[in-house]
């Protein structure tokens, strides 16, 4: 676009893209100059044709530090521009955020920035447009600036600017917004430590030399068409593994480089990364932990504490369905619609949790118990889930003291809180299903279990159905079904082979009683196995198969004692945690798992408590009606009773007529 300036007066406005700072876990984008249109609200770039940047000098010093977030990080740039046409009045801007890169830190200040600004050596109060007042690339800072015919000027910023974690980000290319190219490039990187990997991961573009502790570049006639992108460890991150790293590399022992590997992870080492590894544009670093971790893995014995933790590590931040920055974090997802854990993972758990070698073992296999325990939770299956979390405690109060234990992730404390919160009937299903009291209804060859439950628990039931084939004939038929009318009951449907002899119905009952959690043909852990379970077997005994029907031995059977022992399970469950909780009271693993699971379990107990005292199954025996069409003889067996009965009524009719006529008379 041609844009006709007005030398008298004097007003063109033309924007200078510098380096954009924000204090904000995003990636950080940094602009050269370029200039820009301001018009009205918006700003509006444009080619301009008169102003030369015929040197530019920039120098970026990454500071040390101790912040995993953000990196501070000083920018000092030197600008020498010239005016190849006539007078021109114009406005110089720096724009400190991109209302086009979301999340943009927009709260920041003048004074925040620390920005220096000089023309020709003389220091300058620059204007400051805040954010929201007007314009999309605010805040910004701008300053008026007048070059007269051929004229030459110099200009220096500084300020205070913050790199997200390990990534930096410089937009060189709106450099090409100035007449021709840029006559001299000359850049400067200042890192606190030798920029090689794997201190600086990356750098982009290339044409760099290295020269001590910096990176320098020196370009003539340059056309930006590609920005610096910069890729290092933070100086806290550097500080923590370097020592191990030299170490390793010089001895190639196999402790040594267990010791490296480790040190390139958070405490839980299953968990995520610190931030500054969420805004890497590269593999750079994965492939670099990676590396590591393979050798570090190569040289263990297969036997050793150390194989098997590592594996675990290795495990978690690179098979599906974990992530590597997220690790087992991203299988706890509130909005995840599958949850699972590695196999490898499970595996090597599962075969060595009975038999810890090491302090370091033990408590990478700990950390592993707590995803598995929220899984279970949040697959809904709390029987394993209480299983898991004894496991669970038993390490924790081996391996980790009160002092030690502050390393739960956020995220399972999160999925803890949400498997545990309101409404915990629908996310996890009461353990303790010897509460829920049924009824049977016997009718002929079938019985029928029936379940009241709470509707948000009935919706975690399984319809199934399924029978049993032996000698080319099925001996039965069973099926569980959630009603679908109010109240929502649970039905489980057990139909017999009609000529089973007294003694193939006592085989084919013990065969199922023995089954047990197998006869239903369904996961046998699943919420609907373990409500149907407790008192399956003492309904199956308390039947009689005679010429194909079946009867009650008695009509009702005590739960008692099923009972009793459900509920001193559960306060069993209860007093373990209350006892492990003065152990770890205080700590993350108090409030993620004891409260948590303390609140389920209580709530497991609010089932037994609104049972009535000496609760029983009773049988109900129902006569099948018949539905076979009815024969002739019988049809005038009804005929003659309906003409008897209505003779019968004649009669009496006229008798209290005679009787009231009498009665008149007299």
């Amino acid at each position: 676009m041609r844009i006709e300036h007005n030398l008298g007066k004097g007003l063109c406005f033309i924007l200078m893209l510098c380096l954009v700072s924000v204090t904000i876990p995003i990636k950080v984008t940094h602009a050269d100059t370029a200039p820009f249109f301001i018009g009205g609200v918006n700003i509006k770039p444009y080619q301009e044709n008169s102003i030369e940047l015929s040197k530019e000098n920039l120098v970026i010093t990454f500071n040390k530090g101790n912040n995993p977030v953000n990196t501070a990080v000083d920018v000092d740039a030197q600008f020498t521009f010239v005016n190849t046409g006539d007078k021109v009045s114009l406005k110089v801007g720096f724009p400190f955020s991109l209302a086009t890169k979301p999340g943009f830190d927009t709260t920041i200040s003048l004074e925040s920035l620390k920005v220096k600004v000089k023309i020709n050596g003389k220091e300058i109060t620059p204007s400051f447009v805040a954010s929201g007042e007007g314009s999309e690339y605010a805040p910004l800072i701008y300053f008026n600036m007048t070059f007269d015919k051929h004229e030459t000027k110099n200009v220096e910023v500084s300020y205070e600017s913050m790199a997200a974690g390990g990534y930096f980000l410089y937009v060189l290319n709106t450099g090409s917004y100035w007449k021709g190219p840029i006559g001299t490039l000359d850049m400067t990187f200042k890192f606190p430590y030798e920029p090689a990997s794997p201190n600086v991961l990356s750098i982009t573009p290339g044409g760099y030399k290295v020269d001590g502790n910096e990176v320098v570049y020196h370009l003539t006639n340059y056309e930006p068409l590609q920005n610096i992108e910069v890729e290092f460890l933070p100086y806290y991150m550097y500080e923590k593994v370097n020592p191990f790293r030299l170490k390793a590399e010089a001895t190639s022992n196999a402790k040594d480089w267990f010791d490296y590997a480790m040190a390139l992870f958070p405490e839980n080492p299953l968990a995520s990364f610190d931030d500054f590894v969420n805004w890497y544009s590269t593999s750079a670093f994965m492939d670099y932990v990676n590396n590591v971790l393979n050798k570090a893995i190569s040289l263990q014995d297969k036997n050793s504490g150390e194989y098997i933790t590592l594996k675990e590590i290795y495990d978690a931040h690179y098979r599906s369905p974990g992530s590597f920055v997220e690790g087992l974090d991203a299988i706890l997802k509130l909005d995840s619609n599958y949850i699972n854990l590695p196999p490898d993972s499970m595996t090597t758990m599962q075969e060595n949790v009975s038999s810890i070698k090491s302090t370091t073992e033990g408590k990478v296999l700990g950390y592993f118990l707590e995803y598995v325990v929220v899984t279970d939770l949040k697959q809904n299956r709390p029987y394993q889930a209480l299983a898991d979390f004894n496991q669970l405690l038993t390490i924790a109060g081996k391996y980790f003291d009160k002092e030690a234990y502050t390393t739960v992730s956020p995220v399972v404390n999160i999925a803890m809180a949400y498997a545990m919160g309101k409404g915990i009937a629908k996310y996890v299903s009461p353990a303790f299903t010897e509460c829920f009291v049924p009824s049977v209804m016997v009718q002929d060859h079938t019985v029928v279990i029936h379940f009241d439950v709470p509707y948000d628990m009935g919706l975690g039931l399984t319809d199934f159905s399924g029978d049993d084939v032996q000698s080319n004939q099925k001996d039965y038929q069973i099926n569980g079904s959630l009603e679908k009318t109010p109240p929502y009951g649970y039905n489980l449907t057990l139909s017999f082979r009609k000529n089973l002899t007294p003694t193939e119905f006592s085989g084919v009952k013990n065969a199922l009683i023995q089954k047990q959690r197998e006869a239903f043909g369904i996961p046998d852990d699943s919420h609907t196995v373990n409500l149907l379970y407790p008192y399956f077997s003492d309904i199956l005994n308390n039947l009689t198969m005679n010429g194909g029907k079946l009867s009650a031995i008695k009509s009702s059977i005590s739960l008692t004692p099923t009972m009793e022992i459900g509920l001193a399970n559960l306060m069993r469950e209860i007093n373990q945690i209350v006892t492990s909780e003065q152990q770890f009271k205080g700590t993350i693993f108090d409030e993620a798992f004891g409260k948590n699971m303390l609140t389920y379990l209580y709530t497991n107990k609010s089932y037994f408590d609104n049972v009535p005292k000496n609760s029983a199954i009773t049988f109900n025996l129902q006569e099948k009606q018949s539905t076979e069409p009815k024969t002739p003889e019988s049809t005038l067996v009804v005929v003659m009773a309906a003409v008897v009965a209505a003779l019968l009524i004649a009669i009496a009719l006229l008798m209290a007529r005679k009787d009231k006529s009498e009665y008149t008379n007299q």
